[in-house]
């Protein structure tokens, strides 16, 4: 309550819950569709479909492979969470997964250390 005994006035705003969402469970093409519709991904590189756990994926050859959307999907300038399902190659001290913002963040920062998986 305010002062006067009554509610403070003010505006409300929706703050979205999903900056992008990728299924990566197309089977053919270049393009990744994203649930939200703003920020279609593109495979290039070493990137390619392939049978999933349970539909379909994206294999990643580990050298040349991104799935990359034009611009930012999420604002970097606060809190936010990535989440990902991944099947490493490989596992040991060089099994890693990576997300970067490619100097696109919002701010102009960017975090292109890998993230190790133990």
């Amino acid at each position: 309550m305010d002062s006067k005994g009554g509610y403070p006035q003010g505006e409300i705003q929706q703050v979205p819950r999903v900056g992008g969402g990728w299924r990566l469970d197309e089977t053919r093409g270049v393009t990744a569709a994203d649930v939200t519709g703003a920020h279609p991904g593109t495979l290039s590189g070493g990137a390619s479909w392939e049978a999933g756990r349970t539909g379909n994926a994206v294999a990643l050859d580990g050298s040349t492979g991104v799935v990359s959307t034009a611009g930012p999907a999420v604002r970097t300038d606060g809190s936010y969470t990535v989440a990902a399902w991944v099947r490493l190659g490989a596992t040991g001290r060089d099994a890693a997964t990576r997300t970067s913002c490619a100097g696109l963040c919002a701010g102009g920062g960017s975090d292109p250390r890998p993230q190790a998986l133990k």
